[in-house]
């Protein structure tokens, strides 16, 4: 009995290969955004996993990538974030740092700290000067990265 297995896709090439760019964004912002030394190595490999087989598969097919491309990375960006500038998908985990407490953000094109969020409601509370603060929704706000 052979262990040699045909793999089952259920996608076709195009499809995993504008997944592979979409999942290249979201550990290129889990690289941003965690604060561990060892998660970030950890996903810089797979970044790089995901850029090799990304170009991989535009080398075979005369395809342009993210990395190649202006276009396509602005493209790719507009689907993996929304028109605030946050990532549409997360993990828990991820939106738990994404969110981290302390951390700069944008907000009425001025930078400001988040002091605390709620996900459920949508809000967050933000300091805007020295002691001053604001409640605001989660979507007018957007991390500085």
């Amino acid at each position: 009995m052979s262990n040699n297995r045909e793999k089952d896709r259920d996608i076709s090439i195009l499809d995993y290969f504008n997944v592979l760019q979409q999942e290249y964004l979201y550990f290129e912002l889990k690289v941003k955004i965690y604060p561990s030394s060892k998660d970030k190595e950890y996903f810089k490999k797979i970044m790089d996993f995901k850029k090799d087989k990304v170009i991989d598969i535009a080398e075979k097919n005369l395809l342009s990538t993210i990395f190649d491309s202006d276009e396509n990375m602005e493209e790719h960006r507009a689907i993996f974030f929304n028109e605030f500038g946050n990532p549409n998908r997360l993990g828990k985990r991820d939106w738990y740092f994404y969110y981290k407490i302390g951390s700069d953000f944008s907000y009425d094109r001025k930078g400001v700290k988040l002091k605390r969020y709620n996900l459920t409601e949508r809000s967050a509370t933000i300091e805007i000067g020295k002691g001053e603060t604001k409640q605001v929704s989660i979507d007018e706000i957007s991390r500085i990265l």
